[in-house]
């Protein structure tokens, strides 16, 4: 005796919205109940007979269906049940799929990322999310809503950057439970359909002119700190920008600097290598005073000079 389902929706029950909800009849020796699903249609998704003809909606109904079928088909007795009983079964075991927690998931994904270098990124954004809204966020209260109101506590505390930042690190995590766990039976209401992501807005970029960053080279500064600050500037300067990190992690330095820069290398297929020639000894030229600079740093010189120490 096989179960019976079918994708409906009740004429008389016309919502406030003008659409019809999508219900999936279950019948079972002659007796039928009715089970929500999170989809509506409007009348011209409905033939004349007033069957659903939308194919996208039947396709999803059926995946539905799919695991309705293989839950009554592993249960035992089912001649013993009647189809309120069976209905109930469904109910259980889906209740049992929607108790994915958002916060536990993305924990676990933070111990598997140390070595990351967008780590801090990921950490930021998890003890805002905490701030925001405990530590228990069920998969299921990642809503459009969830997210206006979280880019709203966000937009109080820093700017465009860092809302667009840390709303896409919500967005991965999201997108990596599903990919974990839709193809095991679990539903999803995709927030990130609705809800866009604002983009950061970057001020006008301001340039230092040729004089100012002669001054900042040729500055005499008191201290190894606030030497060694400047000489990684003028790294920066001369090696196309490459950051502190990777100057850190250089293995070798001769007449060119090559790497894979830490902080993109894992995002693409190239590994972000990078090949900067090391520009020979900057021309000398005058200070404000009028006297010479006779000691111009040598760009090689400081990269070894940071590298030993």
């Amino acid at each position: 005796m096989q179960v019976s389902f079918k994708p409906i929706i009740h004429l008389h029950r016309q919502r406030k919205d003008k659409k019809y909800s999508v219900i999936i009849r279950i019948g079972f020796k002659s007796k039928y109940v009715f089970l929500e699903t999170d989809y509506a249609i409007d009348k011209t998704d409905l033939n004349k007979k007033g069957d659903i003809k939308n194919r996208n909606i039947i396709d999803k109904c059926n995946i539905l269906i799919a695991k309705y079928r293989e839950i009554t088909d592993n249960m035992v007795d089912i001649k013993s049940f009647n189809v309120a009983e069976i209905k109930q079964k469904i109910e259980n075991y889906l209740s049992s799929k929607k108790s994915l927690c958002f916060m536990e998931f993305f924990s676990d994904f933070l111990k598997d990322s140390k070595q990351s270098p967008s780590l801090a990124i990921y950490n930021a954004t998890y003890k805002h999310l905490i701030q925001f809204s405990g530590e228990n966020i069920p998969v299921t209260s990642i809503t459009p809503k969830f997210l206006i109101d979280f880019e709203k506590y966000l937009s109080d505390k820093m700017g465009s950057r860092g809302v667009n930042m840390y709303l896409s690190t919500v967005r991965k995590i999201y997108n990596l439970i599903m990919d974990e766990y839709e193809y095991k039976g679990y539903e999803f209401r995709y927030p990130f359909r609705k809800y866009k992501i604002p983009k950061a807005k970057y001020s006008k970029t301001t340039s230092l002119t040729k004089e100012q960053l002669i001054a900042i080279i040729d500055v005499d500064i008191k201290g190894i700190v606030p030497n060694r600050a400047r000489d990684l500037f003028v790294i920066s300067l001369l090696t196309l920008g490459t950051n502190a990190k990777d100057l850190y992690l250089l293995d070798k330095i001769s007449d060119r600097i090559e790497y894979n820069r830490s902080k993109t290398k894992n995002k693409r297929e190239d590994e972000a290598f990078i090949s900067v020639k090391i520009e020979p000894k900057s021309e000398e030229t005058k200070q404000k005073t009028g006297k010479r600079n006779a000691d111009r740093t040598n760009c090689l010189r400081i990269l070894q000079t940071t590298k030993r120490n």
